[in-house]
């Protein structure tokens, strides 16, 4: 869940073990869980458990042993733990019916420097049923659905008088899990919980923020923040390819210059 397991993603380095995901084509979009886990099991590790902050496949494997520990489908779990109970009827891996037409356009830039609508197979095309229901990408959402869930975790497990989660797992998940001297590789002043990125030195990360701050990022720039101390929700819903972070940094900086008291 902090991603020091030893497993790579292997898109973002060229270690002999990225090569070996790359070949096996690990998050292969019309495999399975199951096929995904039979590859996985046949690389070695990149490091040893503990040693290194590596953002990897740690939450796919989530998504995996969800499915082992319920004995239910991943979409199916999601559907009837969290989607359904929390009305969030936009969610999903895939569109379909009437909804096909209010999916928004995911725009990149070309060689020319234009903006032009992306087309990468497997991450622009949402109107067909997966194969691989990943546990670290994939869903389709909308603004309401993914305030109604940010909103849920960030009341303590709480929404519309049910509880989800124990206020003190919300609390141990938003905490630093990182062992001593170890941080993300690509921020400073950041370390991780459960699931989230969490701010531990606001000065280090070079931006307006809190100590505590915890949030994380989509494929297509999008990310949410909570901040407990200036009880703030943010979610920055956008569709552009490659995830820019200077996009997320300047409205993340627009928002906390806006406080007043």
């Amino acid at each position: 869940m902090r991603h020091t397991a030893g497993f790579t993603y292997g898109s973002f380095g060229d270690t002999t073990v990225d090569r070996l995901y790359r070949e096996a084509d690990v998050l292969k979009a019309d495999s399975s869980l199951q096929e995904m886990i039979d590859k996985v099991s046949k690389i070695p590790l990149l490091y040893q458990p503990g040693e290194k902050w590596v953002y990897s496949i740690g939450v796919d494997i989530q998504g995996y042993l969800i499915e082992k520990l319920s004995g239910q489908s991943f979409p199916d779990f999601l559907r009837d733990r969290l989607f359904t109970p929390l009305g969030m009827h936009d969610t999903s891996f895939w569109v379909e019916g009437d909804k096909a037409e209010r999916l928004m356009t995911t725009y990149t830039h070309d060689e020319d420097g234009n903006l032009v609508p992306s087309s990468r197979p497997g991450i622009d095309n949402h109107f067909s049923k997966p194969g691989l229901f990943s546990g670290g990408g994939g869903l389709v959402s909308s603004t309401r659905d993914y305030y109604k869930f940010v909103q849920m975790i960030a009341n303590g497990g709480m929404a519309d008088g049910k509880r989800y989660l124990s206020s003190k797992t919300i609390d141990f998940m938003s905490q630093d899990h990182l062992p001593d001297g170890l941080t993300m590789t690509f921020s400073k002043g950041v370390g991780f919980g459960l699931g989230f990125a969490v701010i531990t030195d606001p000065a280090a990360t070079g931006s307006i923020s809190s100590k505590g701050e915890y949030n994380w990022g989509g494929l297509a720039s999008t990310v949410f923040w909570i901040d407990p101390e200036e009880d703030i929700v943010a979610i920055f819903m956008t569709q552009y390819l490659p995830p820019s972070n200077a996009l997320r940094r300047e409205i993340h900086t627009l928002v906390y210059q806006a406080i007043e008291e």
